[in-house]
């Protein structure tokens, strides 16, 4: 929380598609300078979920790009 506090709040935004009634496709987006979560009610009359989080700062293999095998 405190990345994201320090890169403001005023820079997150939030993108809705869909219907807004349950049991109907839908995806959202948060994101921000640091990181961006995905949520995706697409398939199936809106009943299979997938969601994303991605942290910029720590995305999957970011320690192997930077020459470290070893999880921190």
């Amino acid at each position: 929380m405190a990345e994201i506090r320090e890169a403001g709040y005023g820079r997150l935004r939030f993108v809705w598609s869909g219907s807004p009634e349950p049991g109907r496709p839908h995806y959202y987006r948060v994101a921000g300078p640091t990181f961006v979560v995905e949520y995706c009610n697409s398939q199936n009359s809106g009943n299979h979920i997938h969601v994303v989080w991605r942290d910029y700062a720590n995305d999957f293999g970011a320690a192997t790009d930077r020459g470290s095998n070893t999880a921190e």
